[in-house]
């Protein structure tokens, strides 16, 4: 828009100067400059384009050498007598073209330099006061349409960099999105393994003991029915265990629901489920639980403490455990403790089939928590998830 106003303004001028002109006595040769010159502007964009695809410096050399020849034209234009300011109107488009050819810096020692050839008109047409005060007129034209040009190439700039920047954005919203189903597979990985070694744990030995009782039964048939009964009741015995150890497995696939209440619900349905079972006493205390928690931490901290107290009731040997939270403290904490034959720390990663102690560290450390376990033969464990200060989450 800005070069068209700049074609529309040299036709304007030239037009007027030419009619103007045409009363001097060789007006032919001012008007061909005049013609020459909006040759020259016109084709300037063309020519600099079939430059720029020959060499990346050759619109350079071409630019200085497109201003001086115009520079020129206007002069030839504009010193002999009588010829009126229209003409100087010409430089204005050469501004233009300085500051879009060079940038501000470079464009305006340029316009600065188109004052010299207006000055020079001033001195040779001194017999009108108008010509001397029209020179510094149309230099602050060239320098406010210069500026123009600058401001508006910023604008082209910023535009440009706003377009770049939103294809960065839809290209990282992109790798979120993958970022985001690649975590959403790996917990399905995880939550598979986990159910995995808990099937294998739970169900893995029962079904053993099944197939004992089963060539046992099948030992003792000969000998009489009645031998063979205490065995295949044991069967029946151990498949109804299995059936309900492998519901329990299923219920606890996904995390325990809670509502507006937080983590204290899911904890207390954790306590219900396991004084409904019988194989577990569970004492909760809960210090301040006004405070609300995001529903992820929550979920979290409930998966924890539903882990330990599956521990203790497979490993602990405890009938008893304890349950005690308080999350309005710096920081906020959950504890769950039993009175078991307790292991050692070291021994128990060591060994293999306990990666569930090493799930609880790093669903704490998902949720900017952290998990500490104290635990010696004989003495119990003590599970403590604790809220780790926000430079270390």
């Amino acid at each position: 828009m800005l070069r068209l106003a700049i074609y529309l303004l040299y036709l304007a001028g030239s037009l007027r100067s030419a009619i103007q002109i045409a009363a001097r006595r060789d007006p032919a040769l001012s008007i061909g400059l005049l013609a020459v010159f909006g040759l020259l502007l016109f084709t300037e964009p063309w020519i600099s384009q079939r430059l720029a695809s020959r060499s990346p410096r050759a619109p350079a050399r071409y630019h200085v050498i497109y201003l001086l020849l115009q520079i020129g034209l206007i002069l030839g234009v504009i010193m002999p007598r009588p010829t009126p300011d229209t003409p100087l109107v010409l430089f204005l488009p050469l501004a233009f073209q300085a500051v879009d050819f060079f940038g501000w810096r470079a464009g305006r020692w340029w316009i600065a330099a188109f004052l010299a050839p207006m000055l020079a008109y001033a001195l040779r047409h001194n017999d009108d006061l108008n010509n001397l005060i029209m020179a510094p007129v149309f230099e602050s034209g060239c320098l406010l349409l210069g500026g123009l040009t600058h401001l508006t190439h910023k604008a082209q700039a910023a535009r440009l960099a706003n377009l770049r920047m939103a294809g960065e954005l839809q290209a990282a919203q992109a790798d979120l999105q993958k970022y985001t189903i690649q975590v959403e597979e790996l917990a399905a990985e995880k939550a598979r393994t986990h159910f995995a070694r808990e099937l294998h744990d739970s169900v893995t030995q029962t079904v053993f003991s099944m197939n004992l009782a089963v060539e046992a039964a099948r030992l003792i048939l000969p000998k009489g029915p009645a031998a063979a009964a205490e065995q295949l009741d044991r069967v029946q015995s151990l498949s109804q265990n299995a059936l309900a150890e492998i519901g329990k497995l299923v219920s606890h696939l996904g995390p325990p629901s809670s509502d507006s209440r937080g983590v204290l619900t899911g904890i207390r349905r954790l306590v219900e489920s396991c004084r409904a079972a019988g194989d577990l006493n569970v004492d909760l205390q809960a210090v301040d639980t006004s405070r609300e928690l995001p529903p992820a931490t929550s979920s979290n901290l409930c998966q924890i403490v539903q882990e330990t107290l599956t521990n203790v009731k497979k490993h602990a040997g405890a009938s008893q455990a304890s349950i005690r939270l308080d999350l309005s403290a710096s920081p906020a904490w959950v504890e769950v403790e039993d009175s078991g034959r307790g292991f050692d720390l070291q021994q128990a990663l060591e060994r293999p089939g306990h990666l569930g102690l090493v799930e609880m560290a790093e669903r704490a450390r998902e949720i900017g928590w952290r998990l500490s376990i104290d635990s010696q033969p004989g003495r119990g464990t003590r599970v403590r998830i604790e809220e780790a200060p926000e430079g270390e989450q």
